[in-house]
């Protein structure tokens, strides 16, 4: 076989994006299928489907969704599909375990909260379907938790599709996932909302 074929070959290989790396912040499933949420090290936040055809490997044995843990350094390989309107997992790999300081150790630490950054701050990761919509609120249905209330800021960000709207783009019943922190008492706030075609990974 030519060096020709055998590179014909090895592009036919290759298939999907390239797979992604971060930390898991949150992960919400069912037991067979769900999704998970990544932050990399430029920060940016990743969100994946999962089914029951998606390989999940810890410690190079084959595990349940149930055997991630938030703080976890992943490594997530998509599958091909058209139409989707988030990527589908095909491979999830622990890199790292959250346990000990290596899974620290691969990414820097997150920046500590600026109130001059443009960058929207937060620790926590929700993914809900918006139920009211108020000035000053919003009101979530979680999968298997309930409901949440999420309050809104005078600078909380919205994106469709991955582009900057009005807080008046976002319709009833839709499906966010919303970057948020804790106030001095307790209550969740917004800092980001996204809805829609977005954070697929390149």
């Amino acid at each position: 076989m030519g060096p020709g074929a055998l590179l014909a070959l090895a592009l036919a290989a290759q298939t999907g994006p390239p797979p992604a790396r971060g930390v898991l912040l949150e992960l919400d499933s069912d037991g067979r299928a769900g999704s998970l949420s990544l932050r990399a090290s430029d920060f940016q936040v990743h969100v994946f489907r999962f089914d029951p055809q998606t390989r999940i490997e810890r410690e190079q044995r084959s595990v349940d969704a149930s055997a991630l843990r938030p703080g976890d350094l992943l490594e997530v390989t998509c599958r091909q599909e058209c139409g989707a309107s988030l990527p589908l997992a095909g491979a999830v790999r622990v890199l790292s375990p959250a346990s000990g300081s290596r899974a620290a150790a691969r990414l820097p630490p997150w920046p500590r909260p600026d109130l001059g950054e443009w960058f929207p701050r937060g620790r926590l990761i929700l993914a809900g379907v918006v139920t009211r919509r108020e000035a000053n609120r919003l009101d979530l249905r979680l999968r298997n938790r309930g409901e949440c209330v999420v309050l809104l800021r005078e600078d909380t960000r919205w994106l469709a599709d991955g582009l900057l709207v009005d807080a008046a783009a976002l319709p009833l019943h839709t499906h966010v996932f919303i970057r948020a922190g804790r106030t001095p008492e307790g209550e969740i706030e917004a800092f980001q909302v996204v809805w829609g075609r977005i954070l697929r990974v390149p």
